[in-house]
């Protein structure tokens, strides 16, 4: 449930913006905020809650000064950075990397080859990251709304799924000692992880 309605966030900005109603973008973005603060609160995890109902006073102040647009701008530069910094304070020499602690929890003990190898792979996202980062803040400034909603919205997802997709082949491929399993059952242990065991 959490995750579907995280999901269905960028589909709803972009046709509220196409559509040319971008009240319905921003009070989606209220009702998420306030469906984790209430979850939240009922599992007691207070500092997320704080957290939770800063956004939401800020949101609701933006929103009350017609400040549409501008709430809506921040969502994806928020997540971009989020993801740039998990990612990446994971490659320094004291860490193990987010992507070779995923192979870990999914495959196993892993040899130095993979180990290598998941750690490229973990550069290449933070990097992907930073780009997608800088992208989100450049649209913003410089294209039309709708541009900017077409890209955070729609074009970047895709291109993460893509991305996604294409290294999941490449290393099956690469690495045919590794156990066999579908993209589906990958995507089922992949989901399962919780990201306490990922140690970020």
């Amino acid at each position: 449930m959490s995750l579907l309605v995280v999901l269905l966030y960028p589909i709803v900005s972009h046709m509220a913006i196409v559509l040319g109603h971008p009240q319905w973008s921003a009070i989606y973005l209220l009702a998420l905020i306030g469906y984790f603060l209430v979850k939240e609160l009922i599992d007691r995890k207070y500092k997320t809650v704080f957290i939770l109902l800063i956004l939401f006073i800020a949101g609701s102040w933006f929103v009350s000064r017609e400040q549409l647009f501008l709430f809506m701008y921040l969502p994806p530069v928020v997540i971009s950075l989020s993801l740039l910094v998990i990612f990446g304070r994971t490659l320094h020499v004291d860490k193990v990397p987010i992507i070779t602690r995923y192979a870990e929890l999914i495959d196993g003990e892993l040899s130095d080859e993979l180990v290598g190898y998941t750690f490229r792979v973990t550069q290449i996202w933070t990097l992907f990251f930073f780009l997608l980062f800088v992208e989100c803040i450049a649209l913003a400034i410089f294209a039309p709304t709708a541009i900017w909603s077409l890209f955070t919205n729609v074009i970047n997802y895709v291109a993460i799924a893509v991305m996604f997709i294409a290294e999941y082949i490449y290393r099956k491929k690469m690495y045919r000692d590794l156990p066999k399993r579908s993209f589906i059952q990958f995507m089922q242990r992949v989901v399962r992880i919780k990201p306490s065991e990922l140690g970020v």
